[in-house]
């Protein structure tokens, strides 16, 4: 009922205005950001839309800042396409409970329409927990992370035609200013804020929960086999390494759409599209200030424990 009261307050507004608890066991890699960061970096928030497709084989390596430390890279042999993230405007609401008057906070704007993330869920990955402390617009926060599982793939999106709604439009180019990100499992304290989204699909108010996700930059390097049985390797590198993403549940809210997307993992002359249901998650620009393993590095449970288990992922599933 609260936040029923406060999406409709939120809309007057607008209308009217035109630490999770894991401790850390002898960190060998304490690595603290050199300054004191003054807010998110220059990528846009992310609204992400729960999706269904088929597996797709793909011969992938990822590496990332904790896969440098610890001198591991992971091998992706499948993802499938769970999420379409759509950049999104967002305002935090502040609520004075004693005069009921309800406020929005300073726009964050969208600034790249164009680039959007398609969140695939890979093969199971070794578990090597990490203790995070991130900052972002939500404040300060430490995260326990546990394995990857997604990477979000920088794409581009178009809508159905209405003129020619059975025909698959044009494909928009790929985003070349954004990362590739790997996220793994992430648990921590509640957000609990409010906040009004507006993206391309919808303006909504959802409330920022749990944290579930937290995405670092990633090389990603591409191995594929010619009809001679010779292979190539394509490298994508880091764009920006200091821009990460925690990623958060939020309120669910009940939506449908057919998007087409394009990225590096469409193949040419294809046209591959997803439809969308309801929003879920929203992905926060961060900040990395520090991180360190919990337990040493060699201590490690296989991928194929219930963290990893498809059953009990939460990606694969409407929350």
């Amino acid at each position: 009922m609260l936040l029923k009261r406060l999406t409709m307050a939120v809309f007057v507004t607008v209308t009217m205005a035109a630490a999770g608890g894991a401790q850390i066991l002898n960190p060998p890699f304490p690595f603290p950001f050199p300054f004191a960061p003054s807010g998110p970096p220059e990528i846009d928030h992310f609204h992400c839309y729960f999706a269904v497709s088929p597996i797709q084989p793909v011969a992938v390596q990822l590496q990332d800042q904790f896969d440098v430390a610890l001198q591991i890279t992971e091998n992706i042999t499948d993802l499938r396409a769970v999420r379409l993230c759509n950049p999104v405007q967002k305002n935090i609401v502040s609520v004075n409970y004693f005069t009921g008057t309800v406020n929005l906070g300073p726009t964050t704007p969208i600034n790249h329409p164009a680039d959007h993330l398609v969140l695939y869920l890979m093969n199971p990955q070794p578990i090597t927990p990490v203790q995070v402390y991130v900052e972002n617009q939500f404040g300060f926060q430490t995260l326990n992370t546990r394995d990857a599982i997604a990477l979000a793939v920088p794409s581009g999106k178009v809508l159905p035609n209405p003129n020619n709604p059975s025909g698959a439009p044009e494909l928009p180019p790929i985003p070349t200013d954004l990362n590739h990100f790997k996220c793994y499992s992430t648990s921590g304290s509640a957000v609990s804020r409010i906040v009004f989204l507006q993206d391309q699909f919808q303006s909504v108010v959802e409330e920022v929960l749990d944290p579930i996700l937290f995405c670092n930059p990633v090389q990603k390097t591409v191995t594929t086999v010619a009809a001679d049985g010779t292979t190539s390797s394509t490298v994508t590198p880091i764009v920006d390494p200091v821009a990460h993403l925690t990623c958060y549940t939020v309120t669910p809210r009940p939506f449908q759409a057919l998007a087409y997307y394009n990225n590096q993992f469409v193949a040419p002359g294809t046209a591959p599209s997803l439809t969308v249901l309801q929003s879920d998650i929203l992905c926060a620009p961060s900040y990395k200030l520090r991180w360190s393993v919990i337990p040493p590095p060699n201590i490690t449970v296989p991928g194929t424990v219930a963290g990893s288990d498809l059953r009990n992922n939460p990606l694969v599933r409407q929350q």
